[in-house]
């Protein structure tokens, strides 16, 4: 099942990346369906710090690699999402664009870190230091 249908009068695509991509476009879609932020849209632009705080609350906690590294597609996926999915549109503020680039990477590296730490963190807080 795909996300969006492929355009059929494109040129055919191999299958596999054609679903790749339209996964892609699913999670950052083209720059003119891109949604312009408005005051009201803040808030979704701060929803990402959730995950961040929980993945490191279970990265301190001893035994959830597992569940760390299932969380971790889901929790990539939703900050993806919500970092390109908005856009600002006046001239004047092009450079929060690339600010909001930069948040992202910010913000996924933690993520991927909290992720897949085997127990470290919490051998090293166990420990008193």
């Amino acid at each position: 099942m795909l996300l969006f249908p492929r355009n059929p009068s494109a040129q055919q695509q191999t299958s596999s990346h054609g679903i790749f991509h339209d996964v892609f476009r699913a999670l950052v879609p083209q720059p003119h369906e891109r949604i312009p932020i408005s005051k009201h849209h803040i808030p979704y632009l701060l929803f990402p710090v959730i995950p961040l705080i929980y993945m490191g609350y279970l990265a301190r906690r001893p035994n959830t690699f597992t569940l760390r590294v299932l969380l971790l597609p889901l929790v990539v996926a939703v900050t993806v999402g919500t970092y390109f999915r908005f856009m600002w549109t006046e001239p004047r503020y092009n450079v929060y664009n690339w600010g909001q680039g930069k948040s992202f990477v910010i913000n996924i590296t933690p993520f991927v870190l909290c992720g897949v730490a085997l127990n470290q963190i919490h051998q090293v807080y166990s420990r008193g230091v």
